[in-house]
């Protein structure tokens, strides 16, 4: 597997589920290469990849900057280093996460050992436009993102959005595969209102997700609300929630563990959130698949294709 994020945070924030880097225990190795110098703890990594013995490398990328984008002559020694290792697990398939810098990578290792590859696309491409230094990384990657598609032996999207994307761009072979959620997810059997209701968002905290209008909507309510997540926007709303006087109406939790937080969404009475990425969230697959009712804000560019049958509540976000 190569992926540029960091499995650290991911632990830390407790998001792991069992098997997601070995669906259905088939693999009895699994090697994790990461484009960057995270040292995730693998004892904790390991119920990720079931059964199977753990690796892990590591391989960060020439600094954008200093190669100019990451341009050809200035990452030949990377990708070569990358070529190299390859060599020495003598892998069965390389799976990339999302079809930019990583995936070129793995194009041109199957280019070279013949090990065939499958892109995953967790991405909304319109995210990495919104600051100046974002179109400039999306000018460098455009390079990748279409021919690393193109030549993968198959593509995965993990909402209809990404399917919309990778069809648009060529992918080879593409399918729909939604994000692995738990299969321990409990089903809620009551509806009767908690007194007081109570309310839970599940979010990584970044300015798409903020959830900063649902506490200025609650300090008008009764209710209990649950804020799970972490991220850069955190301690701007611990201090919104300071301000507006919620005192203990709300809680604040930057990670439970998935299994366990899975099991207490039956125990609420409404999944609430706000998600301006084009695509449908993790979070609303596994409020749903718990029967647990969703409200999400209508989606400030286009509709996101899983939510036209009106089977979830839309609103504005105020």
């Amino acid at each position: 597997v190569i992926a540029r994020h960091r499995p650290s945070v991911l632990l830390d924030k407790g998001e792991y589920i069992p098997r997601y880097y070995n669906p259905g225990d088939v693999f009895d190795e699994v090697h994790l290469l990461l484009t960057n110098h995270d040292q995730p703890d693998i004892e904790m990594l390991q119920p990720s990849v079931g059964r199977a013995k753990l690796f892990i490398h590591n391989l960060p990328p020439p600094d954008f900057r200093y190669s100019l984008g990451w341009s050809a002559p200035f990452i030949r020694n990377w990708i070569q280093s990358g070529i190299q290792l390859m060599r020495q697990i003598n892998p069965n398939l390389i799976r990339v996460h999302n079809n930019f810098l990583e995936a070129h990578l793995a194009q041109r290792i199957k280019g070279v050992l013949g090990i065939p590859y499958v892109v995953s696309i967790h991405h909304s491409d319109w995210q990495f436009k919104d600051t100046w230094q974002k179109k400039l990384l999306s000018l460098a990657q455009v390079r990748f993102e279409a021919s690393s598609m193109q030549r993968a032996d198959a593509v995965i999207a993990v909402y209809e959005s990404n399917y919309v994307y990778v069809q648009d761009l060529g992918g080879n072979d593409p399918h729909l595969i939604y994000n692995m959620v738990s299969d321990q997810i409990t089903l809620k059997r009551s509806y009767k209102l908690s007194t007081p209701p109570r309310l839970i968002t599940i979010n990584q905290q970044i300015k798409q997700k903020n959830p900063e209008n649902i506490l200025r909507a609650i300090a008008e309510i009764e209710c209990e609300y649950w804020v799970v997540g972490n991220g850069p926007e955190h301690e701007s709303l611990v201090a919104l929630a300071e301000e507006l006087g919620l005192g203990e109406k709300v809680h604040f939790y930057t990670g439970i563990p998935n299994q366990e937080l899975t099991g207490m969404l039956p125990t609420f009475d409404l999944h609430i959130s706000h998600c301006d990425v084009w695509g449908m969230s993790k979070t609303v697959v596994e409020a749903s698949l718990a029967g647990l009712p969703t409200l999400i804000n209508a989606h400030p560019i286009k509709p996101i294709p899983e939510y036209n049958d009106d089977w979830i509540v839309r609103c504005a976000n105020t």
